[in-house]
């Protein structure tokens, strides 16, 4: 049962990825396109950012997770608000972003629990290309309450 419903959920993922991609980049700033890239970390994976505006995004990792010596898909779902101009930064655009999420782990148990997402990200000057660092403390919930964090460093190119 718990299998069926992780299947079902990244067939949705992977099914919706393309219907935003294909937004006409020439008319979008980063705030308002579809990012996509890679993270680092614990998962590792393919990266996502949905930004709703100028203060906020739908973030999202599918990927794996290395611990307890066998890989774990995982996939992490988060909505975040920006603080940006925090710090000036003369050369493209610094902010930092926090907020809730969700981690889902599938492997022999299936896991899920919530999480905070604390990170900061660097979009370029003059390019589509955003970099960040974050990390996500967490308590896992199901089938059992324990602490759990996450971390990545990422690089999105948006569309």
């Amino acid at each position: 049962m718990k299998t069926r419903f992780l299947n079902s959920l990244i067939l949705a993922a992977l099914f919706t990825i393309p219907a935003f991609a294909a937004n006409p980049a020439s008319q979008l700033s980063p705030e308002e396109g579809f990012g996509a890239g890679l993270v680092v970390g614990s998962p590792s994976g393919l990266s996502l950012s949905l930004p709703v505006g100028r203060t906020n995004a739908f973030n999202g990792v599918l990927g794996y997770d290395l611990a307890h010596n066998a890989p774990n898909l995982t996939i992490l779902g988060d909505y975040v608000w920006h603080l940006r101009d925090l710090v000036a930064v003369d050369v493209g655009k610094l902010s930092f972003y926090y907020g809730p999420g969700v981690r889902i782990r599938a492997a022999r148990h299936a896991e899920a629990g919530i999480r905070i997402v604390l990170g900061v990200d660097y979009f370029f000057e003059g390019t589509p290309i955003q970099a960040f660092l974050e990390m996500g403390p967490g308590i896992n919930v199901v089938p059992n309450t324990r602490a759990v964090g996450t971390a990545g460093l990422g690089a999105r190119y948006f569309f």
